[in-house]
């Protein structure tokens, strides 16, 4: 039977056969049962490699952090978490500096993960034409999510995409705004 550590793009943790491309940690969320008892333990939500050094885990280990699984990058950063500072180092510190740029600067990780944060708590989204979204940008309709890719959108799914046009032009933008606008940037992203 899957671990409920498979996540969606709006954070919510599902149990599915589909682990995904990316791996990500919010704290120790489940109990000796490999079952999930909360939503986060803490406010640095990463997304990691799946290959790091050749180091191997035994998934959902009593006392040890719960591994979460990503579809990919998109699927991650909408849920709010951010590139990890030892597997993707180069690729933190750009986003870090890119984040510096285009938002309220921070000086650490913390205060980035803080503002992320406080965007989960409130569970508030931006309504936005789709011309106006760059790509990577994940966005809802109805009880669906959509990858924006080249001004078209594509159903997600934990299995993968599918190219749908839904003749809609305003969409509910489920990745966090601050992230938005790195994507805007042309922060490059895996996309299908």
């Amino acid at each position: 039977m899957p671990l409920q550590n498979r996540v969606d793009p709006l954070g919510n943790l599902h149990a599915v056969p589909h682990r995904g491309n990316w791996m990500g940690n919010r704290g120790l969320l489940h109990n000796d049962r490999q079952q999930i008892i909360r939503h986060s333990q803490l406010k640095r939500w990463i997304y990691c490699k799946l290959e790091f050094k050749g180091w191997h885990r035994q998934v959902m280990r009593p006392g040890h952090y719960t591994e979460l699984f990503f579809l990919d990058e998109a699927t991650a950063l909408a849920a709010g978490h951010r590139p990890c500072m030892e597997c993707q180092r180069d690729r933190a510190t750009e986003f870090k500096r890119i984040w510096n740029e285009v938002n309220e600067p921070v000086k650490t990780l913390v205060e980035m993960d803080e503002v992320l944060r406080r965007k989960d708590d409130h569970g508030e989204f931006t309504i936005a034409a789709l011309g106006a979204l760059p790509n990577g940008t994940m966005v809802a309709y109805e009880d669906q999510f959509y990858l924006v890719k080249e001004g078209g959108t594509y159903r997600w799914s934990f299995e993968g995409y599918e190219k749908v046009d839904l003749g809609k032009e305003r969409f509910r933008v489920v990745t966090p705004d601050p992230i938005v606008k790195i994507l805007a940037t042309g922060f490059k992203i895996d996309l299908p």
